[in-house]
This record gives C-alpha cells, structure tokens and sequence, in this order.
C-alpha cells in the first residue's frame, strides 16, 4: 500500500508559503512513510498542488504531437499535399 499511494496537499490559492507548511505534516501506512509530492497522475489527468492545469495542458499536447508525428511516419510515402491536407 505505501509503495503506490502519494501525498499531495491542495491549499487556497491565497496562501504564499503553502509548501513549506505542507513539508511539515506526513502520514504512515503500514509502518513506511508516504511520500509528498508537488503533481501526481490520477485517471489520466495531472493533479497539482496549485490548482494549476499546466502540466495536464503540456501532457495533452505532448501526446496529441505524439500522435501527428505517428501519423506523418506511417504515410512517409504519401505526397506532400496529401499530408497537408
């Protein structure tokens, strides 16, 4: 159970030393520390400790370049204006 679960602790945006406070609490389970984390995945979304939707914007249009450049590679063949459009 420790090995997979994370901490994260989401605060009021108003708060401008929310992390340093967080370093000080923790929770065991099963006798090993949880770890704290700052971002973790959780049903493919990016949850943030700021409420921030940065990283799950960047990891979508990571994966949708992913997806274009599959695409191109697998028509190399194809003429360029059949690419385009």
């Amino acid at each position: 159970m420790p090995l997979k679960s994370k901490f994260i602790v989401v605060e009021y945006r108003q708060k401008t030393n929310s992390v340093s406070s967080c370093r000080n609490v923790w929770f065991t389970a099963g006798g090993s520390d949880i770890k704290i984390v700052d971002s973790w995945h959780h049903l493919g979304h990016v949850i943030s400790c700021n409420l921030n939707d940065n990283l799950d914007i960047e990891r979508c249009h990571n994966k949708l370049v992913d997806q274009v450049n599959s695409v191109l590679c697998s028509f190399v063949s194809v003429d360029v204006i059949v690419k385009m459009k």
